[in-house]
């Protein structure tokens, strides 16, 4: 379970390193049904919102450029044969195109950067969200699992919010072309209102199916990634264990699957818009045909049934970008719903807003049965009658950890501090850890290399442990992860990871021995280390051995008084 634990926290760094008023109309309220989340829950002010609305109305009022050119060319232009009113109007309605080309141009780039900082955003939440949560609910899941999840929030798009409104928006418009239509055309639109039933119809059945398909597709992707990962971590244990065979037996069946389901998802594509023409080829033929015999009775002009027949490509375009749009939210499901399920989980606590003023002394108490007193300069050997454990306990939740049950710091409670402040001040040290993937140095300074180069240069220096690193050929470059073995000796590791805690100077530390089988060279730097800390610091340690009570020049015993102590 800890291998396993320690592999996820290197695979997490790839993950921490990636005004409108309520709408109205019966066309939004469909839009907002039908598992597309609901407008007036969107932060708009994330969006360039004012630019793309005006974009969009003036889209659609150029849309019936064309219809109405060729209405007048046949009504008005031919009968008086007049090529200079031609050439004028052509010039304009060019001219038309060509802007309505450039803003919709405009309107695609302003919902892509909208929809990325979206994206960003809800990436960002969810990895934060992550972070927060209890350790209690962290270990319900295995670590791939927890991978697994993570990968699919990666791919969340946001396909929802702005996209939903702009469709708004266009089909109010193209009800309005269809009522334009009825006044041009008659009786032509009744095709355009048959061809958007029969689509609708039909879409909703395809976008159900879609989803499921969808759904099964990323979770064998998902599945797929994390066997990949897993044999590479194992590989030297596979090789050695003459596995490979079964591993590409293995792997063969995942690459099935995946194709099985690519070979679902593109036949039911294909299908769909295959069935999508044909709607539109057969509303427009109908349209035609209806309206060549109502000219040839003379219950309709010939300019009249071009319009109609321009405003019929027109009408039933947004209905279909209304289905695509659907099917491309249901494209996300899983992911959607790994989003969901994650946000769910709740955090810790409410993060706190009160800090201790002053740490040169700190009184630690939890429900009258635990006191741990320490002045600036003391070094505090814990012990207790599980080896270390409930001393553990008590330090994850003295370091804001593990959530906290009635402990109290300087007669404050622990939830009531600010986290930040507790990550300032308090460093909880596990030298059984393993490191991060990076370099030494970067490891070493916590990853914030300007801020705590200096320090962490200066304890390696006073421990000893810059001895060791300047053997390596790299150095402090040096490049470490989860899976580094044989690099250093693993009392050098342990003390590294004393070193990173110290370049960031909190005043208070606490060593964590509970898991860890040390030897005479790392008490031999340890007590260099502790020797400076009397300067400044409060150090307690916890499940260490007789050997420490040389070292230290005071000791502590808890009293197993409540089982509340490894809640």
């Amino acid at each position: 379970m800890k291998s396993k634990h320690q592999s996820l926290n290197s695979k997490l760094m790839k993950y921490l390193h990636p005004a409108v008023s309520k709408p109205t109309g019966s066309i939004i309220n469909f839009l907002n049904q039908k598992n597309i989340s609901p407008l007036q829950e969107t932060n708009w002010e994330s969006y360039q919102l004012k630019p793309i609305i005006v974009a969009s109305i003036i889209i659609n009022i150029l849309e019936l450029a064309s219809p109405l050119y060729i209405n007048i060319v046949y009504t008005s232009i031919l009968p008086s044969e007049s090529v200079s009113s031609l050439i004028v109007l052509t010039v304009i309605v060019v001219t038309l195109m060509i802007i309505n080309g450039w803003i919709k141009s405009v309107r695609l780039s302003l919902i892509g950067d909208g929809g990325a900082r979206i994206d960003h955003k809800k990436r960002l939440e969810a990895i934060s969200h992550f972070l927060q949560i209890d350790m209690n609910d962290f270990f319900k899941l295995s670590p791939t699992q927890h991978i697994q999840r993570l990968s699919a929030i990666n791919i969340l798009k946001d396909e929802s919010s702005l996209q939903s409104l702009i469709t708004a928006i266009d089909l109010i418009f193209s009800v309005l072309f269809i009522i334009v239509l009825f006044m041009i055309g008659g009786a032509v639109g009744f095709t355009a209102i048959g061809g958007i039933a029969i689509y609708l119809f039909k879409a909703f059945k395809f976008s159900k199916e879609y989803e499921e398909i969808s759904r099964s597709r990323d979770l064998i992707d998902l599945q797929t990634r994390s066997f990949h990962e897993e044999v590479i971590e194992a590989a030297d244990l596979i090789k050695a264990n003459g596995l490979q065979q079964k591993m590409i037996v293995e792997s063969e069946i995942y690459q099935d699957r995946r194709a099985h389901e690519r070979m679902r998802q593109n036949q039911q594509s294909g299908i769909f818009q295959a069935f999508g023409s044909l709607t539109g080829q057969l509303t427009f033929s109908t349209g035609i045909t209806l309206g060549a015999f109502l000219v040839i009775t003379d219950n309709l002009s010939v300019g009249a049934l071009a319009a109609s027949i321009l405003l019929l490509g027109k009408i039933l375009t947004p209905w279909q970008q209304a289905m695509n749009l659907l099917n491309s939210y249901r494209r996300i499901a899983h992911s959607r719903d790994e989003y969901k399920s994650l946000m769910s989980i709740p955090i810790t606590s409410k993060p706190g807003k009160k800090s201790i003023g002053d740490w040169h002394y700190i009184k630690i108490n939890k429900n009258k049965d635990i006191a741990i007193t320490a002045e600036e300069g003391e070094i505090i050997l814990i012990k207790d009658q599980l080896h270390g454990e409930n001393t553990r306990h008590i330090f994850l939740e003295i370091a804001g950890i593990k959530q906290s049950n009635g402990l109290l710091i300087n007669d404050i409670n622990v939830e009531e501090i600010s986290s930040d402040h507790l990550k300032e001040y308090i460093a909880y040290i596990d030298p059984s850890r393993s490191f991060f993937k990076g370099t030494l140095l970067e490891n070493l300074t916590g990853f914030q290399f300007k801020k705590n180069r200096r320090l962490a240069l200066f304890w390696s220096m006073l421990s000893g442990l810059d001895e060791e690193v300047r053997k390596l050929p790299d150095g402090y470059n040096t490049q470490m992860s989860d899976t580094t073995s044989n690099i250093l000796s693993r009392d050098t590791e342990a003390i590294a990871h004393i070193v990173t805690a110290l370049s960031q100077d909190p005043k208070l530390i606490m060593i964590d021995l509970s898991n860890y089988s040390y030897g005479k060279q790392f008490v031999d730097r340890l007590e260099k280390i502790l020797k400076r800390c009397e300067l400044g610091k409060i150090v307690l340690i916890g499940g260490g051995g007789p050997v420490f009570s040389k070292i230290t020049k005071k000791s502590l015993y808890l009293q197993e008084t409540s089982k509340e102590v490894l809640q």
